[in-house]
């Protein structure tokens, strides 16, 4: 039983999230607790990250987002802010930290997959087209 910092409830420990570095391994605020102040502080919890990840602010994503007509700068699919898995993630170059451009999921799994080499994609394209003569 755990004392949520929040809420100040006791509740069971399977109802903290883990935290490594923590005594108990457990957070300090409950699920819930956690859950409804994310949901409050969405944007600023996103412009802690742009910052921090990319070094840039949630201002320059909106800009970006607007750039690319609310378009993963690939494929084209459209960003929409209500399903996470749909909006839209900063690509960066992993070794000089530039941010490039946003992608979808897709996308942004399929470059990192080919470890950002451009001759693993050219054989991939290599290999599609080899399968698409007819």
């Amino acid at each position: 039983m755990k004392t949520c910092t929040k809420c100040k409830e006791t509740k069971e420990l399977k109802l903290f999230a883990a935290l490594s570095t923590s005594k108990d391994g457990k957070r300090t605020q409950c699920k819930a607790c956690d859950q409804l102040y994310r949901l409050a502080n969405q944007n600023e919890i996103r412009e802690y990250h742009y910052q921090n990840r990319y070094g840039i602010s949630l201002d320059e994503y909106e800009e970006k987002l607007k750039e690319q007509e609310y378009s993963c700068a690939i494929c084209g699919s459209k960003h929409t802010s209500n399903e996470r898995m749909k909006r839209l993630v900063v690509d960066h170059n992993h070794n000089t930290g530039q941010v490039r451009g946003l992608l979808c999921h897709s996308c942004n799994v399929a470059i990192g997959a080919a470890k950002e080499q451009e001759d693993i994609l050219m054989a991939c394209i290599s290999y599609l087209r080899s399968y698409t003569k007819g």
